[in-house]
């Protein structure tokens, strides 16, 4: 996307989303009415705040994370969790992970070769046997966030890499593979033969052998022309010719090359599409195109050509429903005429017809010029926080059923630039909440969770959940069934308390739906 290039938290909670200590008290008052003294009751499916809140993690340049090639798996480590433990600070609920940054692979890849972004050579893989995206998925679930493996589909190489191992497909399938004019880009062509197999290739691969909760493809499908040499086009003359000959009525048409383009990249979403539907059906699947399709839509704005230039064409993705959610990049603020958050939100979600959610990709506005006096500082510095929690409060206006938010990227966050990480935190985010349940959600729901407590030596509650198949975790609340107190990772089903308990839980299958609460009985 241009923006790549352009410890669990703790208080009262042990595990999963930290709750106020406020909220434990009154919690607790409730909870000890019943002692354990009575058996556990059935309850209704709670109902509590839904909404999407992904974290972009650029892993391109070490732009996020890792920071710097050559750091020790402790490190690399180390740095992942402080990411994490901001994310789930702040409030998001999931965490999109670049796995995939240029035909390279921050996993231990059984297609490509390790990215060089780790270790600064392409193909040397870190050390102790560690593997990055498998220590972002089980940190990610030890923290209740959803992990989405983040795909740059056809970028191959950057100017950054200056050699390329013979894993790469810039070496292993050169057949596939374009080189951009002597700029440093290299890009997969998604017109040759056999180019859209490959990609949906690798991906399979990782959703085979990794537990992520979703694939999110970002907008490098065909490259931008500042990626190209001045004045050269991208270099597929033969495929489109193959392509002419199957298609003669498109001859002479003078958008047949384009047309042919987005016939591959459509073919290539819908591939990826049926493929994770085949693997995971409980996994997200989403998009991320630049944010304008096509300047004049909606009336007004001006821009980059999407449609014409990437050939992505994301409004044909919507209208016919194969995503779970597209994730416009709307880098604007709100007040720009050319470029109005406000009227393309309003568009991308009238072309939304079926059930594909969208949810806009935000980013920081607003930074501070180089060569601004210190005194600017911190006014850019409001801006950018004002910036960012209107145009998230704009967003839940334009989608009261499934609202959702990408926020780009997560050193605005960890570092909390401009105070945003805070005006989240204490505005928008101040309640937890679940991401939305997936629109083809099938099949019973999950039973009534089964849950034991008993007091410690320190005099600290603790819970301990029955393991269950097919589920997230458990959601904890108090007497509210709409106010979410904390949320407990299948993978620590203990969890324990200091000055309260909750009172209900239930349980949430992958397809993000709760099942009916169980009254916890407490010691």
């Amino acid at each position: 996307m241009p923006g790549d290039t352009h410890a669990a938290p703790h208080g009262m909670i042990r595990m999963g989303m930290a709750v106020a200590p406020a909220v434990f008290a009154a919690i607790f008052l409730a909870a000890c009415v019943t002692g354990g003294r009575e058996p556990a009751a059935r309850g209704p499916v709670p109902v509590p705040r839904r909404e999407f809140r992904g974290l972009w993690v650029a892993t391109v340049n070490g732009i996020d994370w890792p920071g710097a090639a050559g750091l020790s798996p402790e490190e690399l480590a180390a740095r992942a969790d402080a990411i994490l433990d901001a994310a789930a600070r702040t409030g998001f609920n999931a965490v999109m992970f670049q796995a995939r940054p240029a035909s390279d692979a921050m996993y231990d890849s059984a297609i490509e070769p390790w990215s060089s972004f780790l270790t600064g050579v392409q193909g040397a893989a870190p050390g102790n046997g560690f593997d990055p995206l498998a220590y972002w998925v089980d940190a990610a679930h030890g923290r209740g966030l959803e992990l989405h493996a983040w795909i740059n589909p056809f970028r191959a190489g950057t100017p950054s890499v200056t050699s390329y191992d013979p894993a790469s497909p810039v070496v292993a399938r050169p057949e596939l593979v374009r080189d951009l004019g002597g700029t440093g880009y290299k890009w997969i062509d998604p017109g040759a033969s056999g180019a859209v197999g490959y990609v949906v290739d690798v991906v399979r691969d990782i959703m085979a052998r990794y537990d992520v909760d979703g694939i999110v493809v970002d907008d490098y499908f065909y490259p931008y022309r500042e990626f190209l040499a001045p004045g050269a086009s991208f270099p597929d003359d033969g495929p489109y010719s193959a392509w002419l000959r199957s298609h003669p009525r498109a001859e002479g048409d003078p958008d047949s090359r384009g047309a042919f383009r987005r016939s591959r990249t459509e073919l290539f979403m819908r591939g990826l599409a049926a493929a994770a539907n085949a693997a995971k059906p409980w996994l997200r699947f989403g998009a991320s195109p630049f944010g304008i399709w096509r300047p004049g839509y909606p009336e007004g704005t001006v821009g980059k050509d999407s449609w014409a230039e990437t050939h992505a064409d994301a409004r044909a993705w919507l209208r016919a429903g194969f995503l779970d959610y597209l994730a416009p990049q709307l880098y604007w603020p709100a007040a720009r005429t050319a470029q109005s958050y406000p009227l393309l939100l309003g568009w991308w979600q009238r072309e939304a017809v079926v059930t594909t959610a969208v949810w806009p990709s935000l980013r920081r506005n607003f930074p501070v010029p180089a060569d601004a006096p210190e005194s600017d500082a911190s006014t850019f510095d409001a801006l950018a926080k004002n910036e960012a929690v209107s145009q998230l409060m704009i967003e839940r206006a334009f989608s009261p059923e499934s609202p959702g938010m990408l926020f780009y990227g997560a050193t605005a966050i960890l570092r909390d630039e401009a105070g945003i990480a805070t005006g989240l935190r204490e505005g928008p985010f101040v309640e937890r909440a679940l991401p939305p349940e997936l629109a083809r959600a099938a099949g019973p729901l999950p039973s009534v969770p089964a849950v034991t407590s008993s007091r410690t030596e320190d005099g600290s509650i603790e819970l301990r959940f029955e393991p269950a198949v097919g589920i997230r975790g458990w959601a904890l609340f108090g007497e509210d069934l709409a106010k979410l107190a904390a949320f407990v990772p299948v993978s620590e089903p203990t969890t324990s308390f200091t000055t309260g308990a909750p009172v209900w839980a239930s349980a949430m299958d992958r397809f993000g739906r709760l099942g009916p609460a169980a009254r916890i009985k407490l010691p």
